[in-house]
């Protein structure tokens, strides 16, 4: 670290660890500590539309029905960056949902895959006027996941961790697919499923 940040030219001060606990949100710093600007990424679900049809890309979005976890939100924007996704779009809260806990656990990728937070049925019905896809998971899903076509523009809507997604949600879903459970629980944590459903589209996207 100390070597890539003196050929970036960027500045080294050295410390007393008591200064790094006090500056730290989390508590976790490692011994290191950097400061550095934000990037600036678009704020609603139409400029991030707006963004990929002027790149020529075909929009690919996570949609979280309900209030999550740090620890979730932090690891799906993590495996949402790794596959590409453009945008997350969650529930609007009183506290903001990219806190430093979120940016720690997801490697920093909530600074790069930007996490909007908006009403949902008005995120959905800015996606249907783009012609986005919006698949939900759900245990009663009507297909398994697998035999769904993924492939193009798809918004993957995801319910919360204790009640899963919404009646009223699922309503306005183009689709509801499945993920198969085999053993005693009945579902799995939101960023597993999550992950399997993005994976399992860059797998038809790529077949």
């Amino acid at each position: 670290i100390l070597s890539i940040a003196s050929h970036r030219g960027i500045v080294i001060k050295r410390v007393d660890r008591r200064i790094l606990d006090s500056l730290s949100y989390t508590g976790v710093h490692m011994g290191v500590i950097a400061f550095a600007r934000a990037p600036s990424l678009v704020t609603t679900t139409k400029q991030l539309l707006q963004s990929c049809r002027s790149r020529g890309e075909s929009p690919l979005l996570v949609v979280i029905d309900d209030v999550v976890y740090e620890q979730n939100l932090g690891a799906i924007a993590r495996t949402s960056n790794a596959a590409g996704v453009h945008g997350i779009i969650v529930p609007k809260s009183r506290e903001g949902a990219v806190t430093p806990e979120v940016i720690r656990i997801s490697m920093s990728a909530a600074l790069f895959t930007p996490i909007i937070e908006e009403n949902i049925y008005s995120a959905l019905k800015a996606m249907r006027s783009e012609g986005v896809r919006t698949v939900g998971a759900d245990m009663d899903g009507d297909e398994l996941y697998t035999d769904a076509n993924l492939r193009g523009s798809v918004a993957f809507v995801l319910g919360g961790e204790h009640k899963g997604m919404s009646e009223p949600m699922k309503r306005r879903c183009d689709e509801v697919v499945r993920i198969p459970m085999h053993g005693m629980v009945s579902s799995l944590n939101l960023s597993a499923a999550c992950s399997i459903l993005l994976y399992e589209k860059l797998r038809q996207d790529r077949s």
